[in-house]
């Protein structure tokens, strides 16, 4: 029953959190499992990468190719390279634009941004019962992009959201990853 357990909760995660690192930002107990129910958030990409952190010549060169043949092959094949290394270590490796959906402001007022490197956020919105957006005035709130991962916190006085839809109630856009591919740890 226990390998049940750990293989299902292997499985939500990876359909849930799409990074696994990203689960670790909640801030559990050692060996505490986490579970469907527990994770209140998603990412959506909005803005892919516009370059790979290695170009094609780079691939062709590692790989010993001088023929153009497998050109569109390599090219995908570098981005399906790049797109599972920041699956397994949870951080952006190149510029690109996501959408974080939490169902609620954390308690504390400090909401984590996964994917860090955290370059900015360019938006909090809040979606009442109703549907209605409602953009944060960016004084509301103060973006921390030093930390590991990236942190938004509500300013003293910002006040308490209340009347929230149930589900997918806050939107942080924000941009993560390296500004230079030649910044992307080895």
């Amino acid at each position: 029953r226990q390998g049940t357990q750990a293989a299902n909760t292997r499985r939500i995660l990876s359909t849930w959190v799409p990074f696994p690192h990203a689960a670790s930002s909640l801030r559990r107990s050692p060996g505490m499992t986490i579970t469907f129910s527990e994770i209140h958030m998603s990412l959506v990409l909005n803005t892919p990468p516009a370059a790979e952190p290695v170009t094609l010549d780079q691939a062709k060169a590692h790989l010993k190719v001088g023929v153009t043949n497998d050109d569109a092959l390599i090219t995908a094949l570098v981005g399906a390279a790049r797109a599972r290394v920041e699956w397994h270590v949870g951080r952006a490796l190149v510029t690109q634009g996501w959408t974080l959906w939490l169902d609620d402001w954390p308690c504390d007022g400090v909401a984590e941004i996964p994917l860090p490197p955290l370059q900015s956020v360019a938006s909090v919105t809040l979606y009442g019962r109703d549907d209605t957006p409602t953009v944060l005035d960016g004084a509301v709130y103060q973006v921390d992009a030093v930390s590991q991962p990236g942190r938004v916190a509500l300013k003293p006085g910002a006040g308490v959201f209340t009347n929230l839809r149930c589900i997918n109630a806050v939107a942080m856009a924000f941009t993560a990853g390296y500004v230079d591919s030649s910044a992307v740890p080895a």
